[in-house]
């Protein structure tokens, strides 16, 4: 099975951005902000995660952001590689659930960085947890001593945002 094409990827992220967002079945916050919180420990933090997660999925990603996240991890792939360095040191790229990953790992690096859009630099920063273990490095990297971690920093410098 081959990887998916650029603009599939792309249609790909938009359909599953798609998803409910709902929190739960009617579960709300307290009205009043000082209420006193009656739920239990384990219920208000259930209901804390699922309400956050109602947040970062609303962080909006552009379309040029989008591009440029299917642009890193396309550059991992055979076929895709325009640098030399990635060409030799990666074997297997990182699949489709990579882009999903950077998506949703940058929309929550922006929520938590007190924003409702997502950066550029809210995929850098996240980029090597997100795509570290993605990578299948070739004999060379390992023969070089290359690491996952400096396949990725060849990667940023390679692929630019748009």
């Amino acid at each position: 099975m081959d990887y998916p094409a650029a603009a599939d990827e792309l249609a790909m992220l938009r359909l599953l951005r798609g998803e409910p967002r709902e929190v739960g079945a009617g579960k709300t916050a307290p009205d009043e902000p000082n209420a006193p919180d009656t739920r239990s420990g384990a219920a208000a933090a259930a209901e804390d995660i699922l309400a956050a997660r109602t947040e970062v999925r609303a962080v909006h990603v552009s379309e040029t952001l989008d591009r440029y996240i299917v642009d890193l991890v396309r550059a991992t792939r055979p076929g895709n590689r325009s640098d030399a360095d990635l060409a030799r040191w990666v074997e297997v790229g990182a699949s489709p659930r990579g882009v999903l990953a950077l998506d949703r790992c940058a929309r929550a690096q922006a929520w938590l960085a007190g924003r409702d859009f997502a950066l550029p630099e809210d995929v850098q920063a996240i980029v090597h947890d997100a795509l570290r273990h993605r990578l299948v490095l070739a004999y060379e990297a390992n023969a070089d001593g290359v690491r996952a971690n400096q396949v990725i920093d060849r990667l940023l410098t390679v692929v630019k945002p748009l």
